[in-house]
């Protein structure tokens, strides 16, 4: 005899999906003053809209994330990292505002089952390998 039975279930993770690996997209060797774009497809597969917002991380703010993520932990392990770490000098600040790196669109609300090209773009005028963080 059948029996019917309802079932519920409830995922991990989020619903954003994209075929390329986003831990590290490498432009490779380009001259400067030069645009460089890369693009890569975007979708939400989920049932749900999903709002998409891309941040830089610069040095300041990773530093400032692993102090309060080591916070967390115990009050003198934070305090013997925040000796460790310091202050960043004037210059410093103003070599991290030099950015080279962005993300067209920025920001987006992507609905269920929909998908949209995102482009990632280089522009520098200085010589050497350069790297950002991002954090969608």
């Amino acid at each position: 005899m059948d029996v019917e039975v309802q079932l519920r279930a409830r995922g991990v993770g989020n619903t954003l999906y994209t075929a390329v690996k986003m831990e590290e997209i490498d432009f490779g060797t380009e001259y400067t003053y030069k645009t460089v774009p890369r693009q890569f497809f975007l979708e939400n597969r989920g049932r749900k809209p999903m709002k998409i917002v891309w941040v830089r991380q610069n040095k300041l703010d990773r530093k400032k994330k692993n102090a309060a993520d080591l916070a967390k932990q115990t009050a003198s392990d934070a305090a013997a990292v925040m000796k460790r770490t310091g202050s960043v000098s004037g210059e410093k600040d103003k070599e991290e505002e030099q950015f080279v790196f962005s993300v067209v669109p920025d920001q987006i609300t992507l609905g269920p089952k929909m998908g949209i090209m995102v482009e990632v773009r280089a522009y520098s005028h200085h010589v050497g390998q350069i790297s950002e963080a991002w954090e969608c």
